[in-house]
């Protein structure tokens, strides 16, 4: 398996954040063109009980509040969806072979529903950013192959000076045991958790100026909506520890996430473990040191470990994320806890994917990229491709990051590995630009992009329409 951690290694590669990229205390910094993605310090609204009050059902936040619904929910469907508040959205077909199952996702826009003018109800950008975060959405829909369905709530926009990007989560249920949360059991069993509450829920801060669309990359002045909305659905889909800095639970006593269940520390043992069966209390089974020893991993099972952002101290990031600075391969996760201006991160890492895979979801991983750099170049693995899709007539767009000057060959072909079309060119960081013509006489339907340079080599799936 590509970029994975084994037993046999003796060591990890353990780097402590610079400056520009460390926290303080349970609170963010912002330094140079890094910013966090979110702030995970504080989950509480995040974890509900369920009470009985004047012979009412309501939810309870840990906080004590009620978690009400806000009051559009009482239209249909199809209404919110005519009104525009509400999308649907499924996988693409293209990516998908005739009987493959997918799940369907609902995104429901506060913004717009609350006619705030503001984030996505922006007059101006409004449509550009909503069409991004549905492109997002679909990402998943494009490898989660469960056949449920899951209520997205964006919620209203936020103008937070020195605050994070954005964050997001879902509702966990405080049952003993590691637990799954609102928008897992929602695809995975197919019942709605709650009629009155989305299962998942985003928050965006335009603060920052952000790339609104998905169609263009980013200058080196704006972040990236794109990435920065598929790891916070990454985050609300379960990519979530809930583990305060000494090992107790952010959720109850007993009481961690499934994430949690396959933490291990640098010596391969158990962080979390539990004694019975189904729904007995978990526990913390090591020493908090153990938290922050920037060598914490995520385990497969099949002796293959992903790198968990670990540093020391423990911060609000801690055990959330994965961490791209342990990598040895010169790949990126796109759940690492920041992100700079100018970058894209524009799918998981194969290993992230097989997080959500640990967890319970049936992943397509067909639609997963792969790609791999010789380790002496530490950062040069992205090509990013836009348009996708593409309609044909029109050229496709590569732009390669790289820190040498480099011969790379661009070989499109279609899914029976037939050459459609091949191009030699020369990149280097002045000049990093490809493009490619798309004919018309290009049939439309999947095929796929090889990237082969001297020092990558990356494939990526590509729709024509």
């Amino acid at each position: 398996m590509k970029n994975q951690y084994s037993k046999g290694m003796k060591n990890f590669k353990r780097i402590i954040f610079a400056a520009g990229l460390s926290f303080i205390s349970q609170t963010s910094l912002f330094a140079q063109d890094n910013a966090m993605f979110d702030v995970m310090d504080d989950k509480s609204k995040f974890v509900l009980n369920e009470q009985i009050i004047n012979g009412s059902s309501k939810y309870i936040n840990k906080k004590g509040d009620e978690v009400k619904s806000n009051p559009i929910y009482k239209l249909s469907l199809d209404e919110r969806v005519k009104k525009g508040i509400t999308s649907v959205v499924k996988s693409n077909p293209k990516l998908s072979n005739k009987n493959q199952t997918s799940t369907t996702f609902t995104v429901t826009f506060l913004d717009v529903a609350n006619a705030t003018g503001y984030g996505f109800d922006d007059p101006t950008a409004g449509a550009t950013r909503r069409a991004t975060i549905e492109q997002a959405v679909a990402y998943y829909a494009n490898i989660i192959t469960n056949t449920g369905s899951a209520d997205i709530e964006i919620q209203e926009s936020e103008n937070i000076s020195g605050y994070a990007l954005a964050w997001g989560g879902q509702y966990y249920f405080s049952t003993p045991g590691f637990q799954n949360g609102t928008v897992w059991r929602h695809i995975i069993t197919g019942v709605d958790p709650s009629s009155t509450l989305a299962d998942g829920l985003v928050t965006y801060n335009f603060y920052y100026t952000f790339n609104d669309d998905y169609n263009r990359l980013p200058t080196s002045s704006e972040y990236d909506l794109y990435t920065v909305s598929i790891h916070e659905l990454g985050h609300a889909f379960g990519f979530t520890s809930m583990s305060n800095s000494d090992g107790s639970s952010q959720i109850s006593s007993g009481v961690y996430s499934s994430y949690d269940e396959y933490l291990q520390s640098d010596n391969y043992s158990d962080l979390f473990t539990t004694t019975g069966g189904q729904n007995s209390a978990a526990t913390f089974s090591s020493s908090s040191s153990e938290l922050a020893t920037d060598g914490v991993v995520f385990d497969f099972g099949n002796g293959s470990y992903g790198a968990v952002y670990s540093p020391n101290p423990f911060n609000s990031s801690s055990l959330d994320h994965f961490d791209s600075n342990r990598l040895t391969d010169g790949t990126k996760y796109l759940m690492h806890p920041s992100l700079s201006k100018g970058v894209v991160v524009r799918e998981m890492h194969e290993q992230e994917a097989k997080v959500l895979e640990q967890i319970g979801y049936s992943i397509n991983f067909n639609n997963i990229s792969t790609s791999t750099v010789n380790n002496h170049i530490s950062n040069a693995n992205n090509v990013a491709m836009f348009p996708n899709p593409i309609v044909t007539g029109n050229n496709l767009n590569l732009i390669v990051t790289t820190e040498k000057e480099q011969n790379i060959t661009t070989v499109i072909y279609d899914v029976l590995g037939n050459v459609i079309y091949k191009q030699n060119n020369l990149v280097s960081q002045s000049s990093p630009s490809v493009q490619l013509p798309i004919n018309n006489s290009i049939a439309s339907g999947t095929y796929f992009v090889q990237v082969q340079g001297d020092v990558v080599s990356q494939k990526q799936m590509l729709i024509i329409e």
